[in-house]
């Protein structure tokens, strides 16, 4: 996607011819003497997904080169102003998000055709670059026929416009500048829908570095409205549901090569995971494929920690009857018991992965990374390795194996100390009723609490003047799931085992009160963030499916239907409907789709203990 300097001068007049060529998706029809309503009204519970249906890198005579890879751009109405921009809460943008959001902005009034006007618009955290201001000048250019629909036809140019004040999320490039930014837009705006059918940009753009080298951007692209959905309607989100969880099982199977499903190198941890996912979308456990997979699997070694630990979870799985799933997917205050009866020679092996992974935690602090050996004596600990080692744990258990001791204090302590200590406050949504209707009602927080959440392995720093900071929605997910499932087995702690763990019943409960106000800045961040469209403080689809499917764990350990006022399953649903791919899988393939599975078959034991927060909620 990146071009030498010396091409840029060359480029940029052919950028701007191409800009201006008709687009040849209609016949136009003028329509001067009527005034169009140029605002966005996209309903809080409406998901559009616009899919890339061009994508180019352009040579130095302005031809297409091979195609590049886009990214669709989703979002729900409640994200979306009427100018077609994002929230401030979310952010920061991917760079094909800020020229989305160019070719989307609507003045939000009424012109006629010739009618133009000026906006400026600032992009302060671009994901990995600096931030950016442009300036742009719109046209109502004329009404044209677009796929069918009646569109106004608005174009743009959007020029380079330094910014006074630039934060940056993640700060690598915090030494480079942009030196041009011309980007052309054109925007198919439906002004009876009031939302846009196509989107088309073509950038010119360079980026300097701190070392003086160059990066020129050449892009074309497009963007066309592929797909609608209503959260509120759940007869038609359960029917597409089954269909899509039917088409990635198939898809997963498909892939199966000598039994497993590797990976790249991860030959034991990719096949754990889909053998996990299956399971949990209702695979009996006696397929002969399913068989064959922990056959296989049993055959490979430890690759990682991950693969340690989901191998706990997919061996669990195949010991959760059917009436237990179904129970989690349709929800209900009592919970049914475990029933676990494993094999001798399943519980054996249980019981050498536990051992295993006890084996190897780090030497010199209490978490786990990918293996003990990237461990030892560097410091190195990382709290998406070490909530997966948790959660395998939790399996385990549930299967009679034995916690290991010296686990939780040491845990949760070490993921207390680098929460984020205070950030954007808010009143939490701590209890949701839904009527006969399905129409919820919230109760909130008495008080205000401050969004706190996790980084991946350094501190949460928050800088509330730039409105910056390092913590984001996957790992946050990592330290909730983390420090539940250590209030649930401390709190459980009695006897000799409170004694060995605590000390004392009092040193017991301050600490529970330390976890009480952790979850709480936790879910107060989660809430505040929240998204089903990105991995909130990262940009569309980066970790994505890992981290919608983390977003599930959290609502199911916790026993929750709403996150603040977000249905998280049914609108988590719409945008993983839009997202599988023809041949039923998710993303780049196994992984991707696995977790998609996992979201929608509702696949985490939830927690048999109450979340308890600082607000008692």
């Amino acid at each position: 996607m990146r071009f030498s300097r010396m091409m840029k001068v060359a480029i940029v007049g052919v950028v701007l011819a191409i800009a201006a060529t008709p687009s040849g998706h209609g016949q136009a029809r003028q329509e001067g003497g009527i005034r169009q309503d140029f605002a966005w009204q996209v309903e809080p519970h409406q998901y559009l997904y616009f899919a890339p249906v061009e994508s180019k890198l352009l040579d130095a005579a302005g031809s297409p080169t091979p195609e590049v890879h886009f990214k669709p751009w989703h979002f729900f109405g409640y994200e979306l102003d009427q100018f077609g921009l994002r929230a401030g809460s979310v952010q920061p943008l991917g760079l094909q998000e800020v020229l989305a959001h160019t070719a989307a902005y609507m003045p939000g009034s009424k012109f006629k055709v010739g009618g133009d006007w000026k906006r400026n618009l600032d992009f302060p955290h671009i994901v990995g670059m600096p931030g950016l201001g442009l300036s742009g000048e719109c046209l109502f250019a004329r009404m044209e026929d677009y796929r069918g629909k009646r569109c106004s036809v608005v174009t743009g140019t959007w020029q380079f416009r330094a910014l006074a004040k630039v934060g940056s999320a993640d700060n690598p490039a915090a030494v480079s500048n942009w030196t041009t930014f011309t980007v052309n837009t054109t925007c198919w705006f439906d002004n009876q829908a009031r939302i846009a059918r196509g989107l088309r940009f073509v950038l010119a753009a360079e980026l300097k570095g701190a070392d003086a080298a160059s990066t020129t951007y050449q892009w074309a692209g497009e963007w066309r409205l592929a797909d609608q959905s209503d959260s509120r309607d759940r007869d038609a989100l359960n029917e597409r549901i089954a269909g899509a969880i039917a088409k990635g099982v198939d898809a997963l199977f498909a892939q199966q090569k000598e039994g497993l499903w590797p990976f790249y190198h991860h030959r034991r941890g990719g096949t754990a995971l889909v053998l996990h996912a299956l399971l949990a979308s209702d695979v009996k456990p006696d397929d002969p494929r399913i068989v064959r997979g922990f056959e296989a699997m049993a055959n490979e070694p430890m690759e990682t920690t991950y693969a340690a630990s989901i191998s706990l979870m997919a061996i669990e799985a195949k010991y959760t009857d059917a009436e237990e799933r179904r129970h989690y997917v349709v929800g209900g205050d009592e919970l049914p018991p475990f029933k676990r009866n494993l094999s001798a020679a399943d519980r054996a092996e249980m019981k050498r992965i536990v051992d295993w992974l006890v084996d190897n935690r780090n030497a010199d602090n209490p978490l786990w990374t990918y293996n003990k050996e990237r461990g030892a004596g560097g410091g190195k600990w990382c709290f998406s390795t070490t909530h997966y080692v948790l959660m395998g744990f939790a399996a385990a258990a549930r299967c009679g194996i034995a916690l290991p001791k010296g686990i939780t204090k040491s845990v949760s302590s070490y993921l207390l100390k680098y929460q984020q200590k205070e950030g954007p406050k808010i009143k939490r949504v701590i209890a949701a009723k839904e009527n006969a209707k399905g129409v919820p009602a919230f109760a909130r927080a008495s008080k205000q609490g401050d969004s706190r959440g996790w980084e991946y392995m350094t501190w949460g720093l928050w800088d509330e003047k730039t409105w910056t900071g390092a913590p984001y929605g996957s790992m946050t997910c990592a330290g909730l799931i983390t420090q539940m499932l250590c209030v649930e087995w401390g709190m459980g702690l009695q006897g000799k085992g409170l004694e060995a763990e605590f000390g004392t019943k009092a040193e017991q409960t301050a600490w529970n009160l330390l976890m009480q106000n952790s979850l709480e800045g936790g879910l107060c961040w989660l809430e505040y963030f929240f998204s089903v469209t990105r991995n909130p403080w990262r940009s569309q689809f980066h970790e994505y499916f890992y981290y919608i499917y983390s977003l599930e764990r959290v609502a199911m350990m916790a026993g929750l239907r709403y996150i603040g006022e977000h249905n998280w399953y049914f609108e988590g649903a719409c945008p993983l409907l839009a997202l599988q791919r023809d041949d039923g899988q998710w993303g780049e393939g196994i992984v991707e789709t696995s977790f998609a599975l996992l979201f929608l078959k509702k696949g985490t034991v939830p927690l048999r203990s109450r979340v308890v927060t600082g607000e008692g909620g």
